[in-house]
C-alpha cells in the first residue's frame, strides 16, 4: 500500500526545487520510495506550492510503502464444487490467508462453523454449502463479529432481513449474490435498466437435474431486483387464472418465476420482456466450471471490511 504524505522540511532552495530530499527512515523503518521538494509553479500529485523559490521551508511529498493488511478467511464447503476453488484462490492470494476450512466429509477441516470460527479468529466467512444449513452458518458468523460473504442459494427476502438486522447489531458487513460471475452480474443490471422502460416481464429459471432448491439464487436475486423497479403489468391475476395456477410459476415479489430442473444444465437464468409486436430477452448460461464465480467472490471477500448490513448484488460493487 502505498500513502503520500506531504512533509513539512527546511531545504536550501536552489538546491531543492524539484530534487529528491533524504528524508532518511519513516517511524516504522520503512524507506520513502520517493520524496520530492516542490516551489512556486511545481506540481506533484495534483499539489502545488505556494512559496516562492527565496523561502526557506518547502513542501517535500513522500510516498512511503507500508505492508498492505491480510485479511483471514474461512470457507465453509471447502471442498465443494466452488468452495473448493474459492479456498485454493484466498491461499494464492498475497493478501488473504486461509485459516480455516468447514466441511462434513473432510477429516482435515472442521466440521462445524462455530468450531472453525472459535478454533480459528477470521475476518471474513464465506459459504458455498446449501440452502438447508447457510442461513444457521451466517448468524453463526455474526455473532462472532465475523463479516460474512455468502455465496449459498435458498435465502428469502424475509431472511436477508433477519440476516440485515443482526449484522447492523453487530456492526459487521454481509455481501450476498445469487451468482458472484461477472456476467451473471451484467444481466442484473441490464434487467433493471430494461424493467425501467418495459412493463411486462418474466423469469424462467433452469438447473440441474438434481438441485434442491427452486428458485436458484440468481433467479431469485433477479426477480427481487426486478422488484425494487417496479411490478410488472399484469393482465390476468395469477389467482384468477383458469385451470392450474401453478402453471403459471411461483410468484418472487411481484415477479412470475418459472423453475425447470433438467440434465444437461449448470444454471441460466432468463429474463422475458413484452411489448407491444416485440420482446427482449436477456439470458445468462453458466458452464460446467466454476471459475466464473472466483474473481467475483474475491472481489466480496475484499469489500467486507467496513461495511455495516446486507449488501445485496455482486454488480453493487462493480462502480
Amino acid at each position: 500500500m502505498a500513502v503520500v504524505e506531504d512533509l513539512h522540511r527546511d531545504v536550501p532552495p536552489e538546491d531543492g526545487i524539484g530534487r529528491e530530499v533524504d528524508l532518511g527512515h519513516a517511524a516504522d523503518g520503512d524507506q520513502p520510495r520517493l520524496a520530492v521538494a516542490v516551489g512556486e509553479e511545481h506540481r506533484v500529485h495534483g499539489h502545488r506550492d505556494t512559496r516562492t523559490r527565496e523561502a526557506a521551508s518547502l513542501h517535500v511529498f513522500a510516498v512511503f510503502s507500508y505492508p498492505a493488511p491480510v485479511l483471514r478467511i474461512c470457507v465453509a464447503g471447502v471442498t465443494g464444487w466452488t468452495g473448493k476453488a474459492v479456498a485454493a484462490a484466498v491461499a494464492a492470494a498475497g493478501d488473504l490467508e486461509l485459516v480455516a476450512g468447514v466441511s462434513r466429509s473432510d477429516p482435515a477441516s472442521f466440521s462445524s462453523v462455530e468450531e472453525a470460527l472459535d478454533a480459528a479468529p477470521a475476518d471474513v466467512f464465506v459459504d458455498y454449502t446449501h440452502a438447508g444449513v447457510v442461513k444457521q452458518h451466517v448468524l453463526a458468523a455474526l455473532d462472532r463479529g465475523v463479516g460474512v460473504v455468502v455465496g449459498s442459494s435458498g435465502l428469502s427476502a424475509a431472511d436477508y432481513a433477519e440476516i440485515d438486522a443482526r449484522a447492523r447489531e453487530r456492526e459487521v458487513g454481509v455481501i450476498a449474490a445469487g451468482n458472484f460471475s461477472l456476467t451473471a452480474a451484467l444481466l442484473l443490471r441490464f434487467a433493471a435498466e430494461a424493467a425501467r422502460h418495459l412493463e411486462t416481464w418474466e423469469v424462467i429459471d433452469y438447473a440441474s437435474f438434481g438441485k434442491p432448491d427452486s428458485p436458484s439464487g440468481t433467479a431469485r436475486e433477479l426477480a427481487e431486483r426486478l422488484d425494487a423497479v417496479r411490478p410488472p403489468a399484469v393482465a390476468v391475476p395469477v389467482a384468477e387464472t383458469l385451470g392450474a395456477p401453478e402453471a403459471r410459476g411461483a410468484t418472487i415479489g411481484t415477479t412470475q418465476v418459472h423453475s425447470l430442473r433438467l440434465p444437461s444444465f449448470s444454471v441460466s437464468t432468463e429474463v422475458v420482456f413484452g411489448g407491444e409486436d416485440e420482446r427482449l430477452v436477456l439470458r445468462h448460461d453458466a458452464g460446467s466450471t466454476p471459475a466464473p464465480y472466483v474473481a467475483g467472490t474475491l472481489l466480496a471477500i475484499r469489500a467486507v471490511p467496513g461495511r455495516v448490513g446486507v449488501t445485496r448484488g455482486l454488480d453493487t460493487l462493480l462502480g
